[in-house]
């Protein structure tokens, strides 16, 4: 249990001479929980370019970078709470989307994700491949 707030500045460019989208932003977060191993401040990096492709197909590609800075020693730490956890994480996404009706959207998503944190339980490599329908009303 916990309560996270955040704050967040994104801003969206479509240039007048091509038909891309760039996206970038920036959050600062801070993470409140019962109990301190999960207590941390979050700040959170993004990059994007969305293009047209084939077929009326759109396509997107974006990275992010996060930075969690955990406040109390970690019970997973050493020997336990011998020291505060930290994480690096490095995000990839690719999105293909596509109109199938007005109202209704197919995608197609990749997630790329790597935890570099300084306690081994918490580092990963993960890679997510979804696909499903988004409906517009």
């Amino acid at each position: 249990n916990g309560h996270a707030t955040t704050i967040a500045l994104r801003q969206h460019y479509f240039p007048a001479i091509a038909p891309i989208h760039i996206h970038a932003g920036y959050s600062h977060g801070w993470n409140r929980t019962k109990g301190n191993d999960f207590d941390y401040q979050t700040n959170f990096l993004s990059l994007g370019l969305g293009i047209p492709l084939l077929f009326n197909i759109y396509g997107d590609v974006s990275y992010s970078k996060v930075y969690n800075d955990y406040e109390s020693p970690n019970s997973l730490a050493g020997r336990g709470f011998d020291f505060t956890r930290t994480d690096e994480l490095d995000s990839i996404n690719v999105t293909l989307n596509r109109p199938v009706l007005p109202w209704l959207n197919a995608f197609l998503t990749y997630d790329y994700t790597r935890d570099h944190s300084n306690i081994r339980f918490y580092n990963f490599v993960q890679y997510a491949l979804s696909a499903g329908l988004q409906a517009h009303f």
